[in-house]
Order: structure tokens, then C-alpha cells, then sequence
């Protein structure tokens, strides 16, 4: 009886061995497992999606506060002001709709060509990357609509890389008062955001003296951004 008693607890008693196994087992997510052309092809996705949510927020900022500069170079004219402020929006809104557009193809494409699998997270970032196209288009025919005097000189000068950099550079002045002040949330959300914008444009443009500018500017805020990834404020930072 002891012997059967001694046999029926080494049975019933957990193998290391088969603990082992069950982490061996364990499965990896998705994308691991997947070739890294599909891995490229997916953080472009992920990285437009990335812009284009910061592109919308500049637009929306700007339909939001009273633009002073834009105001006093309008002397004072709140109706030419207005439609220089829709004009900012609607120039955001139209290169995000062209980002949008060119992440879609891409995405139609490589899938065609087997490069990006439809795998759950690539389902989920189109789903995303076609409710911003359908926000965007809705937001541009509105902001269209209200019409924009096409004849008033100060709005030939309006452009989204021009609003891109200056917003840019605002995001570095305030994130550097957050960081001074110990709002470490703030600043890290700050430079992200403005590092995706000034990489985007050092990308775009064909000026070497604008590259050089550029260049400076999204080095600084890596080494920022790497800095506060150091003392545990931001979660793996990229800059790939």
C-alpha cells in the first residue's frame, strides 16, 4: 500500500521538465515570427498613422486659438484672419489626406505582393489609417466649403511644411519649459511629436542648407528624447 501511495504522488506531482515545455510552447506574437519586410512595411504604417495624429492635432489647434501674428499681419481684419486660419487647417488636413493616401497604396501593395500579411496588427493600423482618411476628407470639403479669398496675398505664403516646422519648433520650446519644470509627462509627448515632424521634413526637402537646419534640430531633440528614455520617461524610443 505505501508502495502504490509513494507511486500516485510521484505522478500527480508537477515535472519540471513539463513546465519547461509549456514555456517552450508558449506562443510568440505575431509579428515576431514574421519576415522583417513585413516588420519594415508595418512600422512605415505605424509611423504615418504616428504623423498624421499630429498633424490633426496642429489643425485642430489651430481652428481653436486666436492667431495673433496671422492677426496683426491682416491689421486687424477678423474676416481675413478667419480665413487664414481655415486656409492652415485646410493645407494640414490636404497633405495628411496625401499621406494617408500613399500609406493605403503601400499597404495594398505589399500585401499583393505577399511583403505584409494581413495579420491582426496590420488589420488594426489600416482600420485606423482609413478612419483618419475618411476624418480628414470630411474636415477638408467642410473647411472648403466656407470658402478662402484665393486673391489675398498672405495666403499664397501658407504651406504645411512651413506649419509643420514652425509648430515643431514651438512643441521643442515648450516640452524644454516642461522638462525645466519637471513635467516629464509633457516633454516626452512634446519631443515625440516634434521629432516626427522634423524628420518627416528633413526627408522631403531639397535644400542642403534647409537639411543642415533641419538636421540640428531633430538630432537635439533625439538626444533629448534618448536622455529621458534613460531615466525610465519614455518607452523605447526609435528613431528608425
Amino acid at each position: 500500500m505505501e508502495s502504490t501511495e509513494s507511486c500516485s504522488q510521484t505522478k500527480t506531482e508537477p515535472d519540471d521538465d513539463d513546465n519547461i515545455l509549456e514555456e517552450i510552447v508558449t506562443p510568440l506574437n505575431e509579428e515576431t515570427i514574421l519576415k522583417p519586410e513585413h516588420r519594415q512595411v508595418l512600422a512605415k504604417l505605424r509611423f504615418v498613422l504616428d504623423l498624421v495624429n499630429t498633424l490633426i492635432d496642429v489643425a485642430e489647434e489651430k481652428g481653436k486659438r486666436l492667431m495673433m501674428k496671422s492677426e496683426r499681419r491682416q491689421d486687424g481684419n477678423s474676416e481675413t484672419s478667419g480665413a487664414y486660419r481655415r486656409a492652415e487647417q485646410l493645407v494640414i488636413y490636404v497633405r495628411a489626406l496625401h499621406m494617408l493616401s500613399s500609406a493605403l497604396l503601400l499597404a495594398q501593395r505589399e500585401i499583393s505582393a505577399a511583403t505584409l500579411h494581413p495579420s491582426v496588427a496590420v488589420q488594426q493600423i489600416l482600420n485606423q489609417l482609413n478612419e483618419k482618411y475618411h476624418h480628414c476628407l470630411v474636415r477638408s470639403q467642410e473647411l472648403a466649403s466656407l470658402g478662402i479669398p484665393s486673391a489675398d496675398p498672405a495666403l499664397a505664403v501658407i504651406s504645411a511644411e512651413r506649419i509643420m516646422y514652425q509648430h515643431a519648433i514651438e512643441l521643442c520650446q515648450t516640452a524644454a519649459l516642461d522638462e525645466l519644470f519637471g513635467r516629464a509627462e509633457y516633454c516626452s509627448q512634446r519631443y515625440q511629436a516634434a521629432y516626427i515632424m522634423l524628420h518627416t521634413l528633413s526627408e522631403q526637402v531639397s535644400s542642403e542648407s534647409d537639411k543642415m537646419i533641419l538636421s540640428k534640430y531633430k538630432n537635439a531633440v533625439e538626444k533629448r528624447l534618448k536622455i529621458l528614455e534613460k531615466q525610465g520617461l519614455v518607452q523605447s524610443f526609435t528613431t528608425n
